[in-house]
């Protein structure tokens, strides 16, 4: 048997020693690969709120419009929260006068592995890829 775990963020040490077994002569290897560094700014907020979803389309629309070099990374619980959150960047930026458009990509497992590449895609001009 073959057993393949893959995450970009994984202690693969504690797993895998679970899975190495001296007695059945089970071993296990495992194979790093070191990705990319991008500098990185991280916002927080200071107080909790109502609706996390609309919190973090409302911060990401003002991080756009004040800093629109560079792409915007915002992690969802999953798919139903990840399409109300463009739904509601769509509302939120309309009308709205910035130097770049807003391009809004999703993210999840369940999309086809193509609609997931776009996100490796480089934006078209004049947008910024969030």
């Amino acid at each position: 048997m073959k057993l393949i775990v893959s995450s970009a963020t994984l202690n693969a040490g504690p797993i895998s020693k679970f899975f190495e077994d001296e007695e059945h002569e089970i071993t296990t290897k495992v194979l790093q690969v070191e990705g990319r560094m991008f500098p990185v700014d991280l916002y927080y907020m200071s107080q909790p709120c109502k609706n996390y979803v609309t919190k973090a389309a409302e911060v990401t629309l003002d991080i756009h419009l004040k800093k629109p070099e560079g792409d915007i990374l915002v992690f969802l619980t999953g798919q139903e929260e990840i399409e109300s959150f463009i739904d509601l960047i769509g509302e939120l930026s309309r009308g709205i006068q910035s130097q770049h458009k807003i391009l809004c990509l999703p993210l999840y497992a369940n999309m086809p592995i193509d609609a997931q590449m776009e996100v490796f895609n480089k934006a078209p001009y004049n947008t910024s890829n969030n």
